[in-house]
């Protein structure tokens, strides 16, 4: 993966970003299989984050221009944003709820 971000709830669980545009749901207790995978961008995602605040949310980011609201629960992304100038390298959530 290129990226990785461990969930703030469960740190046995992190979501990986490929160069394949897939995001993939792990356990550090289970290395064989993923637990989820996620789908929806064009490109290498560069960056991800759990949201700090809701523990079934977070946010990708890729060189295919755009960043995604993701729930785990579902396989899609639950909104999209979209460059209009470059592509996004780099997500954050704001610290304040």
């Amino acid at each position: 993966g290129l990226c990785i971000d461990f969930c703030p709830k469960d740190p046995n669980i992190y979501i990986a970003g490929t160069e394949d545009g897939h995001l993939h749901k792990c356990s550090c207790s289970y290395s064989e299989q993923y637990l989820e995978s996620y789908f929806g961008h064009a490109g290498p995602v560069y960056k991800l984050r759990w949201s700090p605040f809701c523990p079934n949310t977070f946010v990708s980011c890729s060189a295919d221009w755009t960043v995604k609201l993701w729930n785990a629960e579902v396989s899609s992304p639950v909104f999209s944003l979209q460059s209009g100038t470059d592509y996004v390298a780099d997500v954050c959530w704001s610290h304040d709820n």
